[in-house]
């Protein structure tokens, strides 16, 4: 077993079968990817609501990859475990008018700043917030040639946004392509049970993940 380190530049905000690989990795292998937070680093603790309407939305779900499994093959089935995450202190959430379940409440748009403070946010005190960061982006290539738009999730993975995906956790893909081509991102300090407002508390995150490979073993999904 190898660690290896993935800085976040350059991100991808496509998926898309002939993307060159970043990184190539044995299975069984770990991998500490360095994620910007959803809208690839462009919203920072000081940002205004009318900066954020500013910012360049082609760069929303910024993934950190792909990375090359060596011997995965179409019809293998790629086990991900997340180890560890760490948050790096700040958060932000937002609201668009027209945009989630709030919509009709917000008539203006809302940026949120969160500072995380461990496993809580007392950002919106008297209120604490439990953190339990996770990925809300984790997928391998889809079987289509061409580049696709991250938002849709698919049985390849991709924008899932499921909480429960934290440290301690196993994700099963299938893959359609030779080398998986494993990209992930999207990091989220806390999550309801979906996103009201289309998005959480919004996050950089670091996260270590060890891959595994099980040959020829379909999922039903796939």
């Amino acid at each position: 077993m190898t660690e290896h380190l993935l800085s976040a530049a350059p991100t991808h905000s496509v998926w898309d079968r002939s993307l060159t690989p970043r990184l190539t990795i044995e299975p069984g292998d770990e991998v500490q990817f360095q994620c910007t937070d959803a809208s690839g680093g462009q919203v920072h603790p000081a940002m205004t609501a009318t900066e954020f309407q500013q910012m360049d939305r082609t760069r929303i779900h910024a993934l950190t990859g792909p990375v090359w499994i060596e011997r995965a093959e179409p019809g293998d089935v790629l086990q991900v475990d997340v180890l560890s995450t760490q948050h790096r202190g700040w958060g932000w959430s937002s609201i668009i008018e027209g945009l989630g379940f709030l919509k009709d409440r917000f008539r203006t748009p809302t940026l949120f700043h969160w500072h995380l403070d461990g496993d809580q946010t007392r950002s919106l005190a008297p209120a604490v917030l439990p953190v339990r960061p996770f990925l809300g982006v984790m997928g391998v290539a889809r079987a289509e040639h061409g580049s696709f738009r991250t938002r849709p999730p698919g049985s390849f993975g991709g924008n899932l946004d499921v909480r429960e995906l934290c440290a301690g956790s196993k994700l099963y893909l299938p893959i359609y392509t030779p080398g998986a081509l494993f990209s992930c991102g999207d990091g989220h300090a806390a999550q309801g049970d979906g996103e009201v407002c289309i998005n959480g508390v919004e996050c950089p995150l670091d996260v270590t993940l060890r891959f595994a490979l099980h040959k020829q073993q379909p999922l039903a999904a796939g």
